[in-house]
């Protein structure tokens, strides 16, 4: 039933603008793009739908959307109670002395306030008070879904993935084709950033590591970096600790000391202590009971830093490298915590010793990287409705990325 696209042409374009113009007053303009027009309002709407009225990603909005017009064009599937006689009544003050209410256009205000009332009713019908927005989706997704058994497959909207390779949607006759329109609908919803992490806030407390790593991944991520910030401050207080005052140090500048390393360590050192500050430091606001002065909250570190920022000292700027590998610290430990209660839950006691700062390695941090993640969890954690097999995913989390983490003692 498609068009090919080789068949659009120019005319047939022109034409659909034509069709389009009576639907703009020219009394407050006309534009001259009017589906580029009519398509931001939707992406607009839509954008709206998803962010302020559902808290949702973008696919469950359309999905409840065409729950919506499926019901506007007749259907009335198991689970839905609709209002009918208030419907009729909408109908009959819409039509007057015509007798029959066309909605299809909207030319009069009455049209519009009626059309604007029967879709009302359909939303508190699908998504009311009585329906929360999850049982509403998970109905819909209901009518929208062929199941293998399914006697008459072409009553449904939507087939899953499955579905694709035991079904030829052209060996259905031309008028069940006409009817249900199978391949308008014949879609698997890809795996989507937005409902993932949607799906994993509304499980709640159930997968306390999964909403940890996705509330903050690349700090998480540059967890893997820790060595390098201890490394970073090993070197300075070795080669700095009490040869330089606090003036000398301010006057000292990274990328000079940098130029004067006396071994290839210092510059990957300085690398992950930058990278750690970057995502990090705006986070940090004390040392212990010492708050961080307001005037470093903003402080980026690069070559042009003064050595005194990077220098631990329990005074002044000092205290600024040893906040931020205190919250570094806190943050890695109290994810070895939340990975030890994760074995716990699944009946394992693993409680491996602490190691100090002074021999922490990478084989003793996360591995975390977000893309390779959510890469795994696309390809082996996708259900057939589009949704996430949760524990899967936080069970592959533990085994390939955090199973080998030790929590640290700082010792420098």
């Amino acid at each position: 039933w498609r068009t090919p696209a080789s068949a659009v042409t120019t005319a047939a374009a022109a034409a659909w603008a034509a069709a389009l113009r009576p639907l703009f007053n020219d009394n407050y303009g006309a534009p001259a793009d009017a589906a580029g027009f009519l398509w931001t309002h939707v992406e607009a709407d839509l954008d709206m739908l998803r962010r302020r009225v559902l808290d949702r990603p973008l696919d469950d909005a359309c999905l409840l959307l065409h729950a919506l017009l499926h019901l506007a064009g007749g259907a009335r599937p198991e689970g839905v109670e609709l209002d009918v006689r208030a419907q009729q009544e909408v109908l009959e003050a819409a039509a007057g002395e015509s007798g029959e209410a066309d909605l299809s256009r909207l030319g009069k205000s009455k049209a519009r306030v009626a059309w604007e009332a029967l879709f009302a009713l359909l939303c508190d019908g699908v998504s009311g008070s009585a329906m929360p927005v999850g049982r509403a989706l998970d109905l819909a997704r209901g009518w929208f879904t062929a199941a293998a058994d399914e006697a008459d497959v072409s009553n449904a909207l939507v087939f899953v993935a499955e579905l694709k390779e035991q079904f030829r949607v052209e060996a259905l006759d031309a008028a069940r084709r006409r009817r249900a329109l199978p391949n308008l609908w014949r879609y698997s919803r890809p795996f989507s950033r937005d409902a993932f992490w949607a799906q994993v806030r509304l499980a709640g407390d159930a997968h306390p590591l999964l909403a940890h790593m996705l509330e903050r991944p690349e700090e998480v991520a540059n967890l893997a970096l820790l060595p390098g910030v201890f490394r970073w401050l090993a070197l300075l207080l070795e080669r700095y600790n009490l040869r330089l005052d606090r003036e000398a140090a301010r006057a000292l500048k990274i990328g000079d000391i940098l130029r004067d390393a006396p071994s290839d360590a210092w510059a990957p050192a300085f690398a992950d202590f930058a990278r750690c500050w970057e995502t990090s430091w705006p986070k940090v606001r004390a040392y212990g009971c010492t708050e961080i002065p307001a005037d470093f909250h903003e402080l980026r570190v690069s070559p042009d830093t003064a050595v005194s920022f990077c220098l631990p000292c329990g005074e002044d700027e000092g205290v600024c490298p040893l906040a931020l590998a205190q919250y570094l610290t806190h943050l890695h430990n109290d994810l070895c915590q939340m990975v030890r209660e994760h074995y716990l839950r699944s009946g394992q006691d693993v409680n491996a010793a602490a190691v100090s700062s002074r021999r922490l390695t990478p084989s003793h941090c996360t591995t975390f990287d977000p893309a390779a993640f959510e890469a795994y969890v696309r390809d082996q954690c996708t259900l057939g409705a589009g949704g996430v097999d949760l524990k899967k995913a936080e069970a592959a989390l533990v085994e390939r990325h955090l199973g080998r983490m030790r929590t640290v003692d700082v010792e420098l």
